[in-house]
């Protein structure tokens, strides 16, 4: 058996970004440059967080793709296990 999750996280926009960039300026219109804003780190121990609670339900064994989107929008993860 095949079994997809998909989550998106209901989170605000704001927490986003700030969980993402801090206090860092982010100008979120199309073209600008950005380059000089730095991810921090807990973002992505967030993203690693759901992974882990995820695999501790499901199994890490069974899981054969993890998939992890964030940006100051909105994150999507994408979770896919074979259960047998």
């Amino acid at each position: 058996m095949f079994i997809d999750a998909n989550i998106v996280t209901d989170c605000l926009r704001e927490r986003m970004l700030q969980l993402a960039f801090e206090d860092q300026m982010v100008d979120l219109r199309i073209g600008t440059d950005n380059s000089h804003i730095e991810r921090k780190k807990e973002v992505e121990q967030w993203a690693i967080d759901i992974y882990h609670v995820t695999c501790q339900q499901c199994g890490e064994d069974n899981n054969i793709v993890a998939s992890i989107f964030t940006s100051g929008i909105f994150a999507y993860i994408a979770l896919s296990f074979l259960c047998g």
